[in-house]
């Protein structure tokens, strides 16, 4: 967690579909965004648009996180990163952005669960970026929200 910014990885779905013979990656990675960061409610392809993101095969999804319908559609698969089962109903209503390890070359050895999770923080560093004015404005927003109820987690 940062800034309000939170990371997920999920195992790859198509591990569990019999026969599936195609090579891929451990997963895929997000970062959970709250209302108020400029990508809020951005599709993926737009924030091209006004960031420079490089995350593995590019951003490859976007969509609002309601906790009613995650465990459904995470199923039975492996979690990693700050979101859990235990903590995933505060996130309802943040917006996702994330990628996929489902490309051509993509396989475990080279897509591996800690290069997943290095990936999806790496992306939330770039959520980040003082390059952009308004990302800058966010996290001036959030540290002075902070020092006012004198809280110490960024």
């Amino acid at each position: 967690m940062k800034y309000g910014l939170y990371t997920l990885i999920i195992e790859n779905h198509l591990k569990q579909i019999p026969g599936f013979s195609m090579e891929f990656g451990w997963g895929c990675g997000y970062v959970l965004i709250p209302e108020g960061h400029p990508f809020y409610g951005v599709h993926y392809n737009d924030i091209y648009e006004i960031s420079d993101i490089r995350v593995h095969g590019g951003l490859t999804y976007s969509d609002m996180f309601e906790f009613d319908n995650y465990l459904e559609w995470i199923g039975i698969r492996e979690l990693g990163g700050d979101v859990t089962l235990d903590n995933c109903e505060k996130f309802n209503k943040y917006w996702m952005i994330g990628f996929d390890t489902n490309h051509y070359n993509d396989n475990l050895s080279r897509c591996s669960k800690d290069y997943v999770l290095g990936e999806a923080e790496s992306l939330l560093e770039q959520c980040l970026c003082d390059d952009i004015e308004s990302i800058k404005k966010y996290k001036y927003k959030i540290l002075r929200r902070n020092k006012l109820n004198r809280l110490d987690i960024i």
